[in-house]
């Protein structure tokens, strides 16, 4: 239904579960948001693990609290970061990262050029039930190429 949602469902013989990538809007678009709830509903009773570029912080707290940013004048939106809670909250969904280290401040976001902003707008959210399962979490220290400027989020 939406072009930035791709998911399948995942049976390795012990049960399914869902995978999705995702790349979020640049704009505040409450459809992309709208759709990715629809999505959650139709089958609540699967595990499920979403991740990608969500142009968005999980975390929801204005510029001098908010430990996804650095050197910002404001986060990339809080209204977008506003749905996503949302849509956390009511599906019983959570950042792996931020649960296993609520104050660990890295970046995912390495604009090009001389600007020194950072940003975690790059991360998973995955079913409540799955965080028990998570040992390690880790943003990588160096870009995955020279094409990107987006570094690697590590979970196992």
């Amino acid at each position: 239904r939406d072009q930035n949602i791709l998911s399948a469902t995942y049976n390795d013989g012990n049960g399914k579960i869902r995978l999705s990538a995702i790349y979020g809007p640049n704009e505040d678009k409450k459809e992309f948001y709208d759709s990715l709830d629809t999505y959650l509903c139709m089958d609540p009773t699967l595990p499920i693990i979403i991740g990608g570029d969500w142009n968005c912080t999980y975390s929801c707290e204005p510029t001098d609290f908010n430990i996804d940013i650095f050197r910002m004048r404001s986060p990339p939106s809080l209204t977008r970061s506003g749905w996503l809670n949302e849509i956390c909250v009511k599906h019983h969904l959570m950042d792996p990262y931020r649960a296993m280290g609520p104050n660990t401040k890295d970046f995912t976001y390495v604009p090009y050029g001389a600007r020194d902003n950072r940003s975690r707008i790059d991360f998973f959210i995955i079913g409540d039930e799955l965080i028990p399962k998570i040992k390690k979490g880790s943003i990588l220290p160096h870009l995955g190429s020279t094409l990107l400027d987006h570094r690697t989020i590590q979970s196992c």
